[in-house]
């Protein structure tokens, strides 16, 4: 099945990360390309509750704080995140491909104070 890029939906996630869903027909992967300026969330930290997630690095240097750690990730770098461990970023001008296992809902999202 093919998805063009400009059939891909544009969604907003904050005023510095929007990303493009790639609709795909299985109700158990989700893939989106994403582009990340600044932190992400803008504040706290996010938890997938449902989902776990996949990071791949396209361009820029960027830092993940997981699991009290901080990672730095370069080009193709990957990331795994484990479903339910808080997390957040720091970058500029990153894109990244993004996908999870079930598929993404906003809801599945919730935020956590930085501690």
């Amino acid at each position: 099945m093919l998805i063009k890029k400009n059939q891909a939906r544009e969604k907003r996630n904050s005023n510095s990360c929007t990303i493009w869903e790639y609709n795909f027909p299985n109700k158990n992967l989700w893939f989106a390309l994403g582009k990340i300026d600044w932190r992400f969330p803008e504040k706290w930290k996010n938890l997938n509750r449902e989902c776990d997630e996949i990071y791949y690095v396209l361009s820029w240097t960027w830092v993940l704080h997981y699991d009290n750690s901080a990672y730095e990730l370069n080009e193709w770098d990957a990331f795994f995140l484990e479903k339910g461990k808080p997390y957040w970023l720091e970058a500029k001008n990153l894109s990244l491909v993004l996908s999870t296992q079930p598929s993404f809902f906003p809801e599945q999202y919730v935020n956590v104070e930085l501690k």
